[in-house]
């Protein structure tokens, strides 16, 4: 089009070309092609570039044009009856108009054609607009082509009328200079980088945003940044300006705010804001692709009535479900990942549409703009390039590295002002409190009852979404709000436990000031009951019976509570055969046995021991269990209470009840797991998948995996886990792997408790027979020398015929005998299932003085029906 019109006004027709586009589209480069074209065919070239300082000054941008010939035009008189240009005697600006056109124009005209090139028109003065407007209505009869470019985006400030808004259409052309394609940018991305990653290609066209400027700018940084300064293959695109060097496509994207407007870059950069936010967003930890709090807050409208959307149930890893805290959903909603869904009228398109609406409203409410604009700025910049549609048909950001570059020019401060007001809007319209959290991590102090519920809410919700370090770092932000004493020691018990997750004593030091902060009885205790078990994890065990024993004094007037503690103190004792004799000991005096400090969960804990040691039947147990169930429980004793009752029906072989025990149990915990009970539940599941031989899902348990060199497991010395993980290996014929998993522990510094020895029992299993003969069944005897402790003497655990015999140690196991196997009709193990349980406290019979009193009779034993009968080969 330039090219057929440059020859016309050689003809002796000129017109006026308007070359229009938003910033960053090429309209200079454009300008400037057709110049060099006109010159090419005997035109004469004059340029001028307007700028926003030209404003104030009356023909700037005819005086840039004409140059030094401008002076000719000064010594027109000024009129009669009009104004003049500003000051006293200057000429009249109808004359000057004139002037210039018929003296200069016209003259230059005459002598040769013109190519009057007039670049970002929008930024000239209103004099020079004026004439440049008038003299498009005269160019038809004259060799002279005005071709001039004019900045048309939407903005939020509405910006004024175009040049050619009042001349007639056959007067001016006008082109609209368009966003470059995806096939286009990456073009230009391939000639930069020739062996670029297909990934690397299509992050730059992303990141481009469709604008050459930008592009551009983005690969000189590249080049610049690679190694030995120039072009060479990338890995990836990073997400943040800072890994860029010179940084020209942060200054680009800058020029590009500046031209849009202070308004325009505001709303921008609350946009930024309101992405860089997502839940469970913890500060430089999440990208695009994950974010997920960009206002998806469109369940109600402006009147507060409820809208056509409804909060997404989450997906598999998502937020949290609507049970736990999160807006329920409405009804015929359709679960999908992340955002809002179509409630059951059948008008996705419209939910899509309201959706954006609200985003728009937000962002509004934090730029402070008119929200009608918001909304249209939102769908100009998707039609450029600058932003996209997610899966949800919201506009963002195309590329990380955009966003980035579009937020650095604000400071911290300012972000945090905009997050807290995104918080606040988010949480006005009922967004799930993920959502709302999101905002509040990264936001200023909000100094309100409900930031800290919503952060503890969210908190949760990523405990059981898997994600610890987001609940984490929700937690420590709710740390830095006000709060009373009692709710402060709540969150500091539970970023304790989340802390220990990560290190046995990582969150000791939370727990203790916990512990030390005045408040009500019941909080107290939780934090008691959570530090000691931090503690035992810890492998200090003594301490934290010191602990509860002294902290027992100052809840005299409690006796429940003190039952609890009771109850914590005996399954910290669990860890340590000694401690526990001491514990129930000690418990047995006049003020254990008293009947106040006697509750329901203490009571379940007497029947395991009793139960456990073959004191009672299996049918006493469940009966005294059941019983006990039935009764009223205290909401911190109800744990103790479930969890013993899992173990003891575990043990009476009522493997359904005992796992829908464990549910109940795990249930009343919640999501913040530092507890005594709760390894003793994980200890059952891992049981009971073992029980009914799921091989499967015993060695799936992430607890059954060695120790790592140099960091402490999850306590001291081998877990349940681990046993029946050795023992599944060797079920499973994997006896090497087993091998491996025994060698990762050091018996001789474990402590003396079962878990040790049922480690021990299963460490015989790795223990092959000689070739040619059959595998033995899982037996006392077949493990002796598994089950027998190493010393100073003895040393370490090595295999068969490398060191001592299988029955040395064993006084009352002859050369080449096998201890029998119990096996009982009434209670556990079944009949045909050997449980490494029963056989490993076998062991442990064996090795006391009386064992023989023991095997000759049974039945004073174990209170059972005396079936107890030897495993023949």
């Amino acid at each position: 089009m330039l090219a057929a019109s440059a020859e016309r006004a050689c003809g002796g027709s000129g017109r006026l070309v308007l070359l229009r586009g938003a910033t960053g589209t090429g309209r200079t480069a454009l300008l400037e092609a057709a110049a060099e074209h006109a010159a090419t065919l005997g035109m004469r070239v004059l340029r001028a570039r307007c700028t926003p300082e030209d404003t104030g000054k009356d023909w700037a941008a005819l005086r840039r044009l004409l140059g030094e010939e401008m002076d000719f035009a000064d010594d027109v008189p000024a009129g009669e009856g009009d104004a003049g240009p500003g000051e006293p005697g200057a000429p009249h600006p109808r004359a000057y108009a004139t002037r210039l056109w018929r003296l200069l124009l016209r003259r230059q005209a005459d002598s040769a054609p013109l190519f009057v090139a007039v670049d970002d028109v929008h930024a000239a003065d209103p004099a020079s607009r004026r004439w440049l407007t008038e003299a498009a209505r005269h160019l038809d009869r004259l060799p002279v082509l005005l071709v001039v470019t004019e900045r048309r985006q939407y903005d939020i400030e509405r910006s004024g009328a175009g040049l050619a808004h009042a001349l007639p259409p056959d007067l001016v052309r006008t082109h609209t200079l368009a966003p470059l394609s995806p096939d286009a940018a990456a073009e230009l991305v391939r000639a930069a980088f020739p062996g670029a990653e297909p990934g690397l290609v299509a992050d730059c066209v992303r990141a481009g945003a469709g604008s050459p400027l930008l592009l551009r700018a983005l690969l000189d940084d590249l080049a610049s940044g690679s190694a030995g300064g120039g072009p060479a293959p990338l890995a990836a695109l990073p997400d943040t300006c800072a890994a860029l060097y010179p940084g020209g496509y942060p200054d680009a994207v800058s020029w590009w705010l500046a031209c849009a407007g202070g308004t325009t870059s505001a709303v921008a950069r609350a946009l930024a804001v309101l992405e860089t936010g997502g839940a469970g967003a913890a500060p430089g930890t999440r990208t695009a692709p994950d974010a997920r709090g960009i206002a998806e807050a469109g369940g109600t409208g402006e009147d507060g009535e409820a809208g056509a959307c409804a909060p997404r149930a989450p997906a598999a890893g998502g937020g949290a479900p609507a049970a736990d805290g999160g807006m329920p959903a409405a009804d015929g909603g359709v679960p999908v990942a992340d955002g809002w869904v179509p409630v059951a009228d059948g008008r996705p398109a419209a939910c899509a549409a309201e959706r954006r609406e609200v985003r728009a409203q937000v962002v509004a409410r934090m730029a402070q703009v008119d929200a009608a604009r918001v909304a249209g700025w939102l769908t100009a910049m998707t039609r450029l390039g600058l932003l996209c549609q997610d899966a949800d048909g919201l506009p963002r950001y195309a590329h990380p590295l955009l966003r980035d570059a579009v937020l650095s020019g604000w400071t911290s401060g300012r972000r945090r002002a905009a997050h807290r007001t995104a918080a606040e809007e988010l949480m006005r319209r009922g967004a799930d409190v993920s959502v709302v959290a999101g905002h509040l991590a990264h936001a200023s102090v909000v100094a309100e009852p409900w930031a800290v519920d919503v952060l503890v809410q969210a908190a949760a919700a990523e405990v059981r979404a898997g994600r610890t370090r987001a609940a984490v770092t929700f937690l420590r932000r709710a740390l830095d709000e006000p709060m009373a004493p009692g709710s402060r020691a709540g969150v500091l018990v539970q970023l304790g436990s989340l802390e220990c997750a990560e290190h046995p004593a990582g969150g000791i030091a939370r727990l203790t000031e916990a512990v030390r902060l005045p408040g009500g009885p019941r909080d107290l205790v939780r934090a008691m009951v959570a530090l000691a078990t931090a503690l035992a994890r810890s492998g200090e065990t003594p301490a934290a019976l010191r602990m509860l024993r002294t902290e027992e004094t100052r809840l005299a007037d409690h006796p429940d509570l003190i039952r609890t503690l009771r109850a914590v103190a005996v399954l910290m004792s669990d860890h340590e055969l000694g401690a526990l004799r001491e514990e129930y000991r000690r418990r047995r005096g006049p003020d254990g046995d008293s009947p106040d400090l006697l509750g329901a969960a203490r009571q379940a804990l007497i029947v395991r021991y009793e139960a456990t040691a073959g004191l009672i039947s299996s049918e006493d147990a469940t009966a005294r269990i059941r019983g006990l169930l039935e009764e009223p429980a205290d909401p911190l004793a109800e744990p103790f209470l479930l969890g013993t009752a899992a173990v003891v029906a575990q043990w009476a072989d009522e493997l359904d009840e005992a796992e829908r025990l464990v549910r109940r149990a795990l249930d009343a915990l919640g999501p913040f797991l530092l507890h005594p009970m709760h390894h003793v539940l994980l200890d059952v599941r891992v049981d009971l998948a073992a029980a009914r031989a799921d091989f499967a899902t015993v060695l799936a348990d992430p607890r059954a995996r060695p120790p790592v060199t140099g960091r402490p497991g999850p306590g001291p010395g081998p877990a349940s886990a681990h046993t029946q993980a050795v023992i599944a290996l060797v079920e499973t014929d994997r006896l090497e792997e087993a091998a491996r998993l025994v060698d990762g522990f050091d018996l001789r510094t474990a402590p003396d408790s079962w878990r040790t020895h049922r480690f021990l029992y299963a460490r015989g299993g790795c223990c092959a027979p000689p070739p040619g003969t059959r595998r033995r069944r899982w037996t006392t005897s077949w493990s002796a020398d598994g089950a027998r402790r190493p010393t100073r003497r003895s040393g370490p655990w090595s295999p068969p015929g490398a060191s001592a015999p299988p029955s040395a140690g064993w006084r009352s196991a002859g050369r080449g005998r096998r201890w029998p196997s119990p096996r009982r009709n009434c209670g556990s193990p079944r009949c045909g299932v050997p449980r490494a349980p029963w056989a490993a406290r076998c062991a442990c019979w064996a090795r006391r003085p009386a064992a023989g009193a023991a095997w000759t009779s049974p039945a004073a034993r174990s209170r059972c029906c005396a079936r107890v009968r030897p495993v023949r080969s």
